[in-house]
């Protein structure tokens, strides 16, 4: 079994581009970013924002931009049943920013790590994966962001 990623994840942008980025981050059309992740947007319409809250296979990056590009040029490794995969067009975190016309972060955490992915209309300004520990009897966390400080 894969191991989970936990996503919190800040848009920014017209509200219906961030629709068709949840409908591609989330695989429910025809256009799929890498493997997708499995949660809740909530939607802010006063500033243009979305806050996505969520889960996703590995980590942010592998997931998200790493396996687009694998599922994009090695579809026959991947299973998309019941779809084909000539039905769908695999883009990554980074091209669905400048396609969407999106800001987007991403503030991730995983067993051993944590990841910062900050990306302005598909330029990416922040790519950071630092060590990350919770102690099972004592909850002391080493390591990590520290607070996750969102520029939006």
């Amino acid at each position: 079994m894969a191991n989970l990623c936990m996503i919190d994840m800040h848009v920014k942008g017209r509200k219906e581009n961030i629709v068709k980025f949840e409908k591609a981050l989330t695989q429910k059309g025809d256009v799929w970013i890498g493997r997708g992740a499995d949660g809740d947007f909530d939607y802010h319409d006063d500033d243009n924002t979305a806050v996505f809250t969520g889960s996703c296979k590995w980590s942010a990056y592998t997931a998200l931009i790493k396996d687009a590009i694998y599922m994009r040029t090695k579809p026959d490794e991947w299973n998309f049943e019941p779809r084909n995969e000539e039905d769908i067009t695999f883009i990554t975190l980074i091209e669905a920013s400048a396609i969407y016309n999106l800001d987007v972060e991403i503030y991730s955490e995983e067993e051993i790590f944590q990841e910062h992915l900050l990306i302005k209309k598909g330029i990416v300004e922040a790519s950071e994966e630092v060590d990350f520990h919770t102690e099972e009897d004592t909850e002391k966390v080493t390591g990590g962001f520290g607070k996750w400080e969102f520029e939006f």
